[in-house]
């Protein structure tokens, strides 16, 4: 008996060792859990669709949300390859970098199975403002009367909304600015600054002048401001103030409709009528260009119209 528990005692380290190898090995085969899937993400967690455009800035930097599934993947490395590096590059701890103007494709891949990837595309564009101009740098502006001013920006990529314009006036007494329009308040002269809001030393300064009378030319009395009239016909030449023009006759004005309308009798605008069919009950808004030109120069204006019928 006591042999027989000797043998076992010297057998068992042996058992016990070879089962804990067997254990190992097969722990070590199935506690390895692959990748299955690779996502991007935005910083909300909202995963994005395969071959959606991002849009970057040049010189900003963006974090490479990737989800992995499963989520208790072992290998969770991904690679990220963009496909020109001359609008993007892959920078550290999951970063894109945006190098220059361009569309480039990205390819993010499992470092464990490269055949599983996920694919988008980065667009940096060039929107760091760096000019601002205007239509006139100089203006006459009648006294309660507005006039438009139009803006660009420099360079061409960068948008309005993205440059964020403030309209500023030496002497709100003088003149106002209201929604790009500068306003006649009072006789006199004034600055009206047009300038970035996140770049303040960029600006273009304008020159206003009030004066109490129209300068030259042929206006409409409404301006560019919307005018509802509730007949059909109008008679364009009714709506007209012509300033220092004396002899100008109604044949000799030039009608142009500038925006289009189906429900408009064009072959009366040559005649100064617009004429709107009737049974509808709304229209759209036109608008109507007037021009003149005395063997010298040009003088027009702008129109918006809509006609809408009385119920």
């Amino acid at each position: 008996m006591k042999k027989t528990v000797v043998a076992i005692l010297l057998i068992l380290p042996f058992v016990l060792i070879y089962f804990v190898s067997i254990t190992g090995r097969i722990l070590a085969e199935y506690s390895h859990i692959s990748v299955e899937r690779v996502v991007l993400a935005d910083a909300s967690g909202n995963e994005y669709r395969e071959n959606t455009m991002l849009r970057l800035n040049v010189g900003e930097v963006m974090d490479v949300n990737i989800h992995i599934y499963p989520e208790l993947a072992t290998n969770q490395e991904v690679t990220i390859t963009p496909a020109d590096t001359t609008v993007c590059t892959a920078g550290e701890n999951n970063t894109l970098v945006a190098q220059g103007v361009g569309v480039s494709l990205v390819t993010l891949s499992s470092v464990e199975q490269s055949r599983i990837r996920f694919l988008f595309y980065v667009q940096v564009v060039d929107e760091d403002i760096r000019e601002i101009e205007v239509s006139q740098t100089a203006v006459s502006v009648p006294l309660g009367e507005e006039v438009k001013i139009d803006v660009a920006i420099l360079p061409s990529t960068v948008t309005l909304e993205n440059s964020h314009l403030v309209w500023t006036s030496e002497n709100n007494q003088v003149a106002t600015v209201r929604d790009g329009r500068i306003v006649g308040v009072g006789v006199g002269t004034t600055i009206v600054r047009v300038s970035s809001l996140h770049k303040p030393d960029i600006y273009t300064d304008i020159s206003v002048s009030v004066i109490e009378e129209k300068p030259k030319g042929i206006y409409f009395i409404y301006g560019d401001r919307l005018h509802q009239v509730h007949e059909n016909n109008i008679a364009l030449y009714d709506l007209l103030d012509i300033v220092d023009l004396p002899s100008v006759t109604s044949d000799q004005l030039t009608y142009t409709l500038k925006s289009f309308c189906e429900s408009l009798d064009e072959s009366k605008l040559a005649e100064g009528i617009l004429s709107f069919a009737e049974g509808e009950s709304a229209y759209p808004v036109v608008t109507i260009e007037v021009s003149y030109f005395d063997g010298e120069s040009t003088y027009k204006d702008t129109l918006k119209l809509q006609y809408k019928p009385q119920s």
